[in-house]
């Protein structure tokens, strides 16, 4: 028990000294203290902080729950699209549309509709981890920029 007493005592003692080691520092030239503190501040922010935040901004798409939540998407779309096509396709008389423009409508939009619904996810993907390799390279050039 005394030991432990001991081993506290002496980190208390180091504790008070780096405090009055520290307070002379401060004393012997403020602002080059506080410079270097800030300085020591920032390389902390931009070595610590900013590369998990990054981190943090740029999601696993590999996900199961992420999967499952495109699945049903995409499910709820191609339900969208068949309604709008049956709208379309019951209602063209009553809008004055002729038989012509409801075919036009299906040849024009239908591949539009299953070509996004090919490449979209493709096309996000490409652009979010372009996006994702974008941010690193600026953050990379900007700590390379801040070591002195």
């Amino acid at each position: 028990m005394s030991a432990s007493v001991g081993c506290a005592v002496k980190d208390k003692a180091e504790g008070a000294a780096d405090k009055v080691a520290t307070v002379v520092e401060f004393s012997q030239d403020p602002m080059a203290f506080i410079a270097q503190k800030e300085a020591e501040a920032a390389k902390s922010l931009t070595e610590d902080i900013i590369p998990a935040l990054t981190n943090l901004t740029q999601p696993d798409l590999t996900v199961d729950w992420f999967i499952d939540a495109y699945k049903i998407s995409f499910a709820a779309a191609i339900f969208g699209w068949i309604v709008i096509m049956l709208w379309d396709l019951t209602t063209f008389r009553g809008r004055g549309e002729s038989g012509r423009e409801v075919i036009d409508s299906f040849t024009k939009w239908t591949p539009v509709f299953i070509g996004g619904s090919m490449f979209g996810p493709a096309a996000g993907a490409f652009s979010l981890k372009g996006i994702g390799h974008l941010n690193a390279a600026l953050i990379s050039w900007g700590l390379s920029a801040t070591d002195t």
